[in-house]
């Protein structure tokens, strides 16, 4: 067995690597998750600075992106969308103003199809039997109530929330029972009380003296679905107060609607919202002349001992009419960033910079509606926009060279105007407006050099200078074909012979062709023409011929052909092949009306049901 050995050199083109990919980075990244009031951060330190005279740049981006529309927006379209988000937005208050009233559906109901008695015992205002009777005791009673005994059961003040119910203290409220006129209090008693007690008190003999503890109430299960902030005072019914708030929160709200503080978002709100934060939070200590901000593409490709913003290349397109006049101008580059200390001096008219040594804060905005970029510092706006073109992805972008150990920390929070970043890198599920943190979100850093392969067959071109005015001619009689494996996300393509070096992408391959090979079991016919026309029959024939695809590779293939066009086949051949069918009819008979041939064979036309293969021209 005789091969040409394969020779693989390094390419000058800088790529992005996941962190833990990359043998000596330079970068550690803490993930911190999201708390009550914190969002999750992406905390970057350096793991060698205090061994190092002078750091190098570090060149760091997310490794999700952000994907603008196909089609923008102007403001005036963005200013109608914010408007009926509002209007949305108070509609959701007042439903859940209506539902949080505990007599609000009630009354609708009476008003709607009528009432009964039932319904106007119903409308009683609470007033129980015992309540009556409590009145009474009160009236001879002291008018102050007494001092509580435990420390549990003290006095609530004014909005104090016990027991999943609201309590206010307010003196009015307090002794309004005292005020009420005896005819209300008389229509609230039942003249068959008496009998009801002296059933209930021979219940009673009957039980244990100890009275169980109350079940929750169903009225407190149908409370606001906006969430409020209460003190409980009571310490023994911390725990069950606790359980009937997550209650009330899953059975009150609506499916698909969540809330944020005091916003309220629908699934239709959220669609409407096409705006995305980040925020950097720069540690004191860290030098903001050494750290830029802001978005890169999938074309940067520039790796150096400094950045500078000169270094980077731009380029405008001009769109004229007829006449030559301009009627639109697309600047395009490849990176979207700005230096932390420009913004800082630009928000706070401070040129010395000696605030911003102290640590800030810069937020990053894109908008995917109508594809503008734009920066906060210190909550402030800033005067730095850029224009991005349809479907651009944009991926979030620090370079920073340390000046301290702890550098900086990523900050994956909202605005009230904006979605977190998390609800436009992952397009596959709903958005949402709580912060997440998605395990595949990792922080990325910029790799000098990469290996490439060399091709094993080059092309065979002929040249041939035609003449001074004509020029030359060249000619490529045997073209080379190869297979190449796209990756959507960073928008480059490998040579699949390359994947021998890359374990992950390999196992990540091989593992998608079990997947396609599954699909097609037990003669699912309907999803093997599907996955032809994904791997077609030049992907086929050029894995199964290349003396030089990985192992994991060529059995993915192979199995995948015998899937897709011959496992089906072969396996109902098997099953058919001990069948035939013979026609029963006055032919056979014929042939044996001569009892001495009745142990002769004749020959008579039967018919197989082994199936025959079809071979079709794909779609």
């Amino acid at each position: 067995m005789k091969r040409a050995v394969t020779h693989w050199y390094t390419k000058d083109q800088p790529i992005f690597e996941n962190n833990e990919d990359i043998p000596d980075c330079k970068i550690d990244v803490t993930r911190i998750p999201g708390g009550a009031d914190t969002p999750p951060c992406l905390k970057i330190s350096h793991n060698t600075f205090e061994t190092m005279e002078k750091a190098n740049w570090e060149f760091l981006r997310l490794s999700l992106p952000v994907t603008c529309d196909a089609s923008f927006i102007d403001e005036t379209e963005k200013m109608h969308r914010w408007e009926e988000i509002r209007i949305r937005q108070h509609r959701l208050l007042m439903e859940a103003e209506h539902q949080a009233q505990p007599g609000g559906a009630h009354l609708d109901h009476i008003m709607k199809s009528g009432f009964t008695m039932n319904d106007l015992k119903g409308l009683q205002r609470n007033y129980s039997e015992d309540g009556v009777e409590s009145d009474e005791v009160m009236r001879h009673g002291p008018q102050r109530p007494s001092r509580a005994s435990r420390r549990g059961e003290a006095l609530s003040p004014p909005g104090i929330e016990i027991n999943g119910e609201m309590h206010m203290s307010d003196p009015e409220n307090a002794y309004s029972d005292h005020e009420m006129d005896d005819d209300r209090k008389k229509r609230g008693r039942s003249p068959f009380r008496l009998f009801g007690k002296k059933r209930d008190q021979s219940k009673d003999k009957l039980k244990d003296r100890r009275t169980p503890e109350p079940e929750p109430r169903k009225g407190t299960m149908q409370q606001r679905t906006v969430a409020r902030s209460a003190t409980r005072v009571s310490n023994t019914g911390t725990r069950e107060a606790a359980q009937m708030a997550a209650e009330r929160k899953s059975m009150g709200s609506p499916q698909g609607v969540e809330s944020f503080g005091n916003e309220v978002y629908d699934a239709d709100c959220l669609k409407l919202i096409n705006e995305y934060f980040y925020g950097v939070r720069i540690f004191p200590g860290q030098d903001p002349t050494h750290v830029y901000v802001g978005w890169v593409t999938t074309q940067y490709h520039v790796h150096s001992k400094e950045f500078n913003q000169d270094k980077v290349r731009h380029a405008a397109i001009y769109v004229e009419d007829e006449s030559e006049k301009t009627v639109e101008v697309v600047n395009r580059q490849s990176c979207y960033m700005v230096r932390a200390d420009e913004l800082f001096n630009e928000v706070t008219q401070d040129a010395s910079g000696k605030g911003a040594s102290q640590g800030m804060f810069v937020g990053c905005f894109v908008d995917t509606a109508t594809g503008t970029i734009r920066f906060t510092c210190e909550g402030k706006e800033t005067s730095h926009v850029f224009l991005m073109e349809p479907e651009t992805k944009l991926f979030p972008a620090i370079f920073v060279e340390a000046t301290s150990k702890e550098i900086l920390q990523i900050e994956l929070g909202r605005t009230p105007t904006t979605l977190p970043l998390s609800a436009a890198v992952l397009p596959t599920g709903d958005k949402h407006i709580n912060p997440q943190f998605p395990p595949r979100l990792k922080v990325q850093c910029l790799k000098p050099h990469q290996w490439a392969r060399v091709p094993n067959t080059a092309l065979q071109v002929h040249a041939l200078k035609l003449s001074d005015i004509r020029g030359w001619s060249m000619l490529c009689e045997d073209p080379v074909s190869m297979l190449a494996l796209h990756i959507p996300e960073e928008d480059r393509c490998i040579d699949i012979l390359e994947l021998i070096e890359m374990d992950r992408l390999l196992s990540f391959h091989a593992h998608t062709l079990t997947l396609y090979s599954a699909l097609c079991y037990q003669s699912n016919y309907r999803a093997a023409h599907a996955l032809c026309n994904h791997v077609d029959q030049k992907q086929l024939l050029y894995a199964i011929q290349s003396e030089y695809m990985s192992g994991p590779l060529r059995l993915g293939f192979y199995d995948l052909l015998i899937a897709l066009h011959l496992e089906s086949h072969a396996n109902t051949m098997e099953v058919c092949k001990n069948e035939f069918i013979i026609p029963l009819g006055p032919e056979l008979k014929d042939l044996y009306v001569d009892p001495e041939m009745c142990h002769s064979l004749r020959s008579l036309q039967t018919l197989s049901v082994r199936p025959q293969m079809n071979m079709t021209e794909i779609a």
